[in-house]
C-alpha cells in the first residue's frame, strides 16, 4: 500500500511541477507599465519580462500587432515599436530571472483637440531601474527611471507634443525567486 501511496505522490509531484511554466493563456510573469495623461484622457502600454517572450512577436506572451500610429488622431494613442517594426501595446522580453538590460521604442501621440500637457508616469520595482530618452539625439530627453516617477513632455505651441518617439531603456537586476519561473531543462 505504501508503495503505491509512494507512487502517487511522486506522479503528482512531477505533474504539480510541469505544471509551475506559465501556459498560453497565463499573464506575462513581470507585467509593468507606462501611463500617458493628460487632464482630458489616459493611455496605458505594458512591459516586463516573460519566459515565453522573444525579441519578435509573441502571441504566448499576450502581444497583439496594431497599425502604424495615424498621423492625427481625435485620441490618445500610444504604442511599442517593435524590432521588425511592428506596433503592439504590450512589449515582453525574454526573463528567467537573470540580470537583463531591455531596450523599448515607442512612439505615443496626445487627441487632436488636446492641448494640455502630457505626462508620462510609471511605478518600477526596486529591482527595475531605466532611462527614457528622446530618439534624436538621447541628449533633448534624458529621464532616469527608479521606482515611481513621471515626466511632462514639452508642447510645441499648437497642442503636441515636441517628441513623439522615445527609447525606454530598462535594466533587471537582482530579481527575487518566485517572479519569474526557472526553465527548466
Amino acid at each position: 500500500m505504501s508503495r503505491y501511496l509512494f507512487l502517487f505522490l511522486m506522479l503528482f509531484g512531477f505533474a504539480a511541477a510541469a505544471t509551475a511554466q506559465p501556459g498560453p493563456n497565463d499573464p506575462p510573469q513581470l507585467d509593468l507599465a507606462l501611463t500617458f495623461s493628460t487632464p482630458v484622457k489616459s493611455v496605458s502600454i505594458h512591459f516586463g519580462l516573460d519566459v515565453r517572450a522573444t525579441d519578435g512577436h509573441d502571441d504566448a506572451a499576450g502581444l497583439a500587432e496594431q497599425p502604424a500610429m495615424p498621423p492625427w488622431s481625435f485620441d490618445m494613442e500610444a504604442r511599442f515599436v517593435r524590432s521588425n517594426s511592428t506596433y503592439t501595446p504590450r512589449d515582453y522580453r525574454f526573463g528567467d530571472g537573470s540580470d537583463v538590460t531591455v531596450t523599448h521604442f515607442l512612439e505615443f501621440q496626445k487627441g487632436s483637440n488636446d492641448n494640455n500637457p502630457l505626462t508620462i508616469a510609471w511605478d518600477l520595482p526596486p529591482y527595475a531601474t531605466g532611462v527614457m530618452k528622446d530618439v534624436i539625439t538621447g541628449n533633448f530627453l534624458n529621464v532616469p527611471m527608479a521606482g515611481a516617477g513621471s515626466m511632462e513632455i514639452a508642447d510645441d505651441g499648437s497642442g503636441d507634443p515636441v517628441i513623439t518617439k522615445l527609447q525606454m531603456t530598462i535594466t533587471y537586476a537582482n530579481i527575487p525567486d518566485g517572479i519569474l519561473p526557472v526553465e527548466l531543462t
